[in-house]
């Protein structure tokens, strides 16, 4: 039987046909839904952090350079930021450029500097952790903590008026980071300050201070 020989069907027919048998024509309806539940605890990382580290991780540039300031002074930080605006101005610079020219004022300290401050996440908390009197000698354990290092100026006050400084050395506290102080003429101390310009970056000021 060819194809010409089969009749071609009516509307009607087919019509009728569809009707009798709507089975044949059609398949059941099928329907899904996956439904997936985040809440926002799910994803968080489950990590406490304080408003001065999540404030120190925010301002993070304001706070590297602050940090390289005190450490190497204003005019080392201004000098290496002309010389990288001079060396790569209307070219590409990447990061490590942006590191190598502006703090090159660190010389052999800057990998250190930078290992902490800059691809670190450390912060720097320079504190008073005692103070101990043996006959007229004052024993000052000096402290810091975040894995940030920087040296720590150390005045201490006289009965007298008189200001003595002392700086421990930022690789020292990279050694090990608890140091001590012992300081002579215990009875003419008045005050001893951790960083008494305020200029480093610490998270936390108010135990940087002893008075007997």
């Amino acid at each position: 039987v060819s194809e010409a020989d089969v009749p071609a069907h009516t509307p009607d027919e087919l019509k009728k046909q569809y009707e009798a048998t709507p089975a044949s024509y059609t398949a059941p309806e099928y329907r899904s839904i996956a439904i997936l539940k985040v809440e926002p605890a799910d994803v968080a990382t489950k990590l406490a952090i304080s408003e001065e580290e999540l404030a120190a991780s925010y301002d993070k540039l304001v706070v590297v350079m602050r940090a390289f300031a005190a450490e190497y002074g204003d005019s080392a930080l201004t000098s290496g930021l002309r010389a990288y605006g001079a060396a790569w101005s209307g070219k590409h610079p990447y990061p490590p450029d942006f590191v190598r020219v502006v703090f090159a004022a660190a010389g052999a300290e800057r990998e250190n500097f930078v290992q902490e401050w800059v691809r670190g996440t450390g912060t720097y908390d320079a504190q008073i952790a005692d103070v101990e009197r043996a006959a007229d000698t004052l024993t000052v354990t000096i402290a810091i903590r975040g894995g940030a290092h920087l040296s720590v100026p150390v005045m201490i006050m006289r009965e007298s008026g008189r200001a003595e400084t002392v700086v421990i050395p930022a690789s020292q506290f990279r050694a090990n980071p608890v140091q001590t102080l012992r300081i002579g003429g215990a009875r003419s101390v008045t005050s001893i300050v951790l960083d008494p310009m305020r200029t480093r970056p610490d998270l936390d000021v108010n135990n940087q201070r002893w008075a007997p």
